[in-house]
């Protein structure tokens, strides 16, 4: 997994997402939770670790 430096490269690589993943992507944006493991460099970690 290539980690991303930028919002543009970010951005790039969300628009080539299956619509269905990208939508539920965008709904989980909006959830302090899925937020805060997306914020915290080590609940992130976990996240990370589990889907490999």
């Amino acid at each position: 997994m290539k980690k991303l430096q930028t919002k543009e490269e970010a951005l790039h690589v969300l628009e080539n997402l299956p619509e269905k993943v990208l939508l539920r992507l965008a709904e989980l944006s909006s959830n302090e939770k899925a937020q805060g493991y997306f914020s915290c460099p080590i609940k992130f970690g976990a996240v990370k670790s589990f889907l490999s």
